[in-house]
């Protein structure tokens, strides 16, 4: 009996229903917990749970203990159509969220020019950077979050989905507005230090700043695609 396989076909069949793990587990009186080491084969319903757990899902015991429909043919394109679903479902999440990260950094760097004539430039660069880990932390969450579900569903899913790829799409646009506020914020903290006034140099130390690192950065991001690329090719 092959753990991982029913633990899968559990998860298919959760999601085709339109439960989460939590309302699943909630019909059968357990926790989310339970159901989590059933969809990653760590754990087992026991035989009283069996029939309960086939009937919420819409299968048979049998097709739940064989971890796949009675039918191959019509399994195999419904897990390939419900697997495709559900990654370029994730992958349209990804790319809502990245557009809002853009406009989370957009406002990271905007947002301390008109805070610098109320308040001091170190609070007000402090509060842009605040605005670019709001939109790292997004960007990175929902990048995570698809790139869990493309490697999940990469066997059965009908398309070839790499989520390197698609995070590179949006990387080289957030990249450089993540780096600026950081950026000038450094260069005003060293310039008070050193009780340098000199607002136009800050400037463009904090712009040339933002730019070596992001070369650096891009130079790497852009590698790693490359080698994605090769590998994805050459798994095909």
């Amino acid at each position: 009996m092959d753990t991982e396989t029913i633990g899968r076909f559990i998860a298919v069949r959760r999601k085709v229903r339109g439960l989460t793990q939590q309302q699943l587990a909630d019909e059968l009186g357990l926790t989310n917990k339970a159901i989590s080491k059933w969809e990653t084969g760590q754990g087992m319903p026991d035989v009283t749970t069996l029939p309960i757990l086939a009937e919420i899902l819409g299968i048979t015991v049998d097709e739940l203990l064989k971890g796949e429909l009675i039918d191959k043919i019509d399994n195999k394109k419904e897990y390939g159509m419900e697997d495709s679903y559900t990654v370029h479902r994730s992958i349209f999440w990804f790319k809502v969220m990245a557009c809002l990260s853009i406009f989370f950094a957009l406002a990271g760097n905007i947002t301390p020019l008109f805070m610098l004539r109320e308040t001091s430039a170190v609070a007000a660069f402090l509060f842009g950077c605040w605005f670019e880990i709001c939109s790292v932390t997004v960007f990175m969450v929902f990048y995570f979050r698809m790139k869990s579900e493309i490697e999940f569903h990469s066997k059965t899913s009908a398309s070839k989905e790499n989520s390197i790829l698609i995070r590179n799409q949006f990387m080289k646009y957030e990249l450089w507005f993540w780096l600026l506020s950081p950026s000038a914020l450094l260069v005003t903290m060293v310039s008070e230090a050193l009780s340098w006034e000199n607002p136009m140099m800050q400037t463009i130390l904090s712009i040339v700043i933002a730019i070596m690192v992001g070369l650096q950065l891009m130079f790497r991001i852009r590698n790693t695609g490359k080698v994605t690329k090769i590998n994805s090719k050459m798994l095909m």
